[in-house]
This record gives C-alpha cells, structure tokens and sequence, in this order.
C-alpha cells in the first residue's frame, strides 16, 4: 500500500500509471491469497483462488508494458500484449466457469495434513497446464528478452535499472515455475505472492532511483544518442541526468563524470541562460575553441500534464557556419567587393552618425573626394583588368596614410570618399596633399606595362551647424573636387561650409 500511495503521486505519468496497475494486480493477488489461506471451506478458497487469477493474469500485461515503454519497444510489443490479453480475459471466463466444464480444475479438495494450515490443492486441468502456464510463462521471457536487450545497448546509469527489473521479474518467475513443478517448502503452497512483493520493491527503487517517472529514457539511443544536436536533459534540480556523444565533446567532459553534476558546474555558459523561463527563445553562445564556435543554445522546460515543471532539456546546435555565412553576407552589403572597403551607403550612414557626434563634442570634421583623372585613358590603353588593379592599388596607398579611426569609401566607379574624425580644414588639405604626391609617385606594373596615374582631391571641412547633413557636406566636397579638376587636375582644392556659433577645436594628427 505504500509503493500505492507513493506511485499515485506521479499519476500523471504513463510510467507511474502502469507501475500503479501492477501495483494494484499483486495486491489483488496478495490479498485474495491471504484471505483463501485464512479461509476454511472448500467453495470459499476456490473463490478467492479465483479472485487471485484476476491479478495473476494481470501482472504480465502490466509489467510487459512497463519494460516495453523504458525500453522503447511499444509498438514492436503490441502483438504480444494483445495476445496476453486475450489469454487474460478468456483463462478469466474459464476459470469463473469452471463448475460446467471442469477445463481448468479437475478434483481440488482442501489439504489438512501437508502443512501447518489448510492448504488448497487445486487439481489444475488443460487448461493451466497446456495454454495458461505455457502462455504466461512465453510472456515473461519476452519481457526477460527485452530487458536484456536494452542492459547491452545502454549506458551505465541505465544498466542499475535494467538488472533491478530484470530480477524483480526473475524471482518470482522461478518461484511460480517450481510451485507448478512440485517443489516448495510447503507443498501445494505457492510463495510467488511474496516474491512478487519483493519484486515491487525493487521496481519501485529503480524507477525512483533514477526518477523513472519525472523522465522515461524512451528508446535512448535513437531518440538523444543519434542526434547531431547536443542534448542535455536536467532534472528539476539543475542536475545533468542525461547527455549524449554531441553535448559530451562541446562540454568537454566524459558522460559518466557529467550525470549527477550541477549545470552551473559542467556548463560553461550555465550564467548566460535562464532556468525560468517561460517563453522558449534560443540564446547565441560563443566559444573560443581552435577559433569561435558559434552555437545556439535552447533551454525547454519539461511539464506534466498540470503545467509542473519537472526537468528542462538544453539543446545546442552548432551554428558556426551559418555564422560566418552571416557576417559574410553582412560585410558584402556595406562594402565593395573589389577594393574591400565600404560602399557608398554605409560611408552615409557612418558619416551621418559622425557628424551627429562632432556636433555634440564641438569638434571639427572633415570629408574628402577624388577621383582618378583620364581613368576612361587608362582602362581603353591597358585594360580593364589594369584599371582594376588601378583602383586596388590607389585605396592601398591611400590607407597607409590614414589613420584607424579615418573611414574610406568608392563613392562610384572610380570616385572615393574619406571622412576625417577631429580634423579641420588645414589639416585635412595636408593630408589630401600628401595622398596627390603618394600616387602619383606611385608606379602601377599590369600586363607588362608600367604606368604612373594621378589623383584631383576636393576638401570639405565642417562647421557643425544644426543644418548640416552628410548629404550637404559631400555636396560641398563635390563642388571642391569640380573645382580641382577644371583647376587642371592632379590637385587639391578646399571648401568650407559656413562657420558655426560655437568655436570649433581643431586637433593636429
């Protein structure tokens, strides 16, 4: 009665619900047992020998569904539990029916002198001897079978629960097999009851033990093993009670050490996730592992039926290279493909942000644009993969002499565009003067042709009113670089927009 009370707590579990059914199949037998040993009359130990058979017939049905539902083979087990349960309900029939065919006793009578109490000798017929026995018995060894099978193809933490099912099926087993052959302390007695009552203790430590019914191991290796996903499945405790192969190599820690640790303690991003949620929303998680692993974490709680909470399961996908695709995919909408650097709508949205900053600090911004003169010359005379390495070149020497924070862009075909972070006016002629003497000292070798290029700059610096904008400004730097190219062209030639209230600070490089 107690296992009863203590199982009907987890009712809401499959598990329990059939651990209950075989509870209540041999307390039936128990009971009717004691009562028939306590009973004096012939007609009133066959009563209750029958009552027995109701649990007795039952036990097999329950305890094959239980073995098939932890091993995960209830569908494969169907046939035979069906079969059992036909055997049931017609052995049952027969049996209640005994008095007008006589199939299943032939002549019982009540033995006084054998043993110590009177002792009922049932006189079995055919029908126990050649289909109720033979049939009972064929159903456990499938279940014997079954749990064999799932000791070899599970994992340790497993194995305990396996044996502890096995035996508790085995004793009574071999205890009801020589009552059948004669050979029992007390003849004619049948002590399987009181196996079978040892047999509820060991089930019931082992779906206990390792909390059966909070999280049945359903076909283990299929379900969690097989899974290119990591999976880690946490009790309600935050203890790790199963992981597989995946989660084991991500953890970085053998799956036998990890059952029974605390995920604050084997999970390396535990502080990251929220065990109460509510709502299931993957987290990014990054590690540096040979280079960023990149993974998405999945925290899932586990609910009964009444919405309890009794375990959560971690999932982690690896998704480093969905990623890297990303940032890739990213990098090529804001930048150019051919030189790397940004393209001409990111360099607006950076500029805009800046301009947004200087006027805040009271700092000075310049912009700058050029082109490279006769460009159309050099592309009809070498080629357009000359004028490429044209383009390519040109940013590379133009970056050695910017700094980090300088940002550059290709404005459009062979136009670019810099902006200068707390720079002024002269400053920023200096540096476009620079960059005119760079390149036009700089020698291009394409295609067995050496050929120098020179550049025509316009300088724009800011004077931080509340109306200026990226798109005024740049318009600003144009007008100056029209200006340097009718000027003749491989110069520079400077515009300032008009002076702000507030004194502007410059600051030299």
């Amino acid at each position: 009665m107690v296992l009863v009370m203590a199982t009907i707590r987890h009712r809401h579990e499959v598990s329990a619900r059939l651990f209950l059914g075989l509870l209540l199949a041999l307390l039936i037998w128990s009971v009717s047992f004691i009562i028939e040993i306590l009973g004096v009359e012939l007609s009133t130990k066959i009563f209750w020998a029958n009552i027995q058979f109701i649990g007795i017939t039952a036990i097999p049905i329950f305890f094959l569904m239980l073995v098939a539902r932890f091993s995960g083979h209830e569908r494969s087990i169907r046939p035979i539990l069906y079969a059992l349960i036909l055997l049931a309900v017609i052995s049952n029939i027969i049996i209640w029916t005994d008095n007008f065919h006589h199939w299943f006793r032939g002549q019982p009578y009540i033995d006084l002198i054998a043993g110590p109490f009177p002792v009922l000798v049932n006189d079995y017929a055919l029908w126990f001897y050649y289909i109720l026995a033979p049939l009972s018995y064929l159903g456990h060894i499938i279940i014997l079978v079954l749990l064999f099978r799932n000791f070899r193809g599970s994992k340790k933490t497993y194995q305990s629960q396996t044996i502890a099912l096995f035996v508790s099926l085995l004793i009574p087993l071999v205890v009801d097999l020589l009552y059948v052959l004669g050979i029992t302390p007390i003849p004619n007695f049948n002590f399987a009851p009181a196996a079978f009552s040892i047999s509820g203790m060991l089930i019931a430590w082992a779906l206990f033990r390792y909390q059966l019914f909070d999280l049945v191991p359903l076909a283990h290796s299929i379900i969690i093993e097989n899974l290119a996903e990591s999976m880690i499945v946490l009790d309600v405790k935050n203890r790790i009670i199963e992981l597989n192969r995946s989660a084991s190599a991500v953890l970085q820690i053998p799956v036998n050490q990890a059952i029974g640790q605390l995920a604050e303690d084997a999970v390396w991003f535990w502080d990251e996730l929220d065990p109460h949620i509510e709502d299931i929303q993957p987290i990014a998680i990054t590690k540096e592992q040979g280079g960023q692993q990149h993974y998405e974490a999945l925290l899932t709680p586990i609910k009964r039926k009444n919405k309890a909470t009794v375990g959560l399961v971690l999932t982690l996908r690896d998704i480093t290279a969905q990623y890297e695709l990303l940032q890739k995919t990213k990098q090529l909408a804001i930048s150019d493909p051919l030189t790397g650097i940004y393209n001409r709508r990111h360099f607006f949205s950076l500029l805009q942000q800046e301009l947004e900053r200087a006027r805040r600090q009271h700092s000075p911004l310049a912009v700058m644009m050029f082109d490279i003169d006769d460009f159309k010359a050099i592309n009809d005379q070498y080629g357009h993969a000359a004028g490429d390495q044209v383009l390519i070149e040109t940013v590379q020497l133009c970056q050695q002499h910017l700094r980090a924070y300088d940002v550059m862009s290709r404005y459009g075909g062979d136009e670019f565009a810099i902006y200068l972070p707390q720079t002024d006016l002269e400053l920023a002629s200096h540096v476009a003067r620079r960059l005119c003497a760079s390149i036009r000292a700089h020698i291009i070798q394409s295609n067995h042709h050496s050929f120098q290029r020179t550049v025509s700059i316009g300088v724009a610096a800011c004077s931080c009113k509340q109306q200026d904008s990226a798109d005024s400004l740049m318009a600003i730097a144009d007008k100056a670089l029209y200006q340097a190219k009718q000027n003749g062209k491989d110069q520079i030639a400077t515009e300032q927009t008009p002076k702000s209230e507030v004194p502007i600070r410059p600051h030299r490089l």
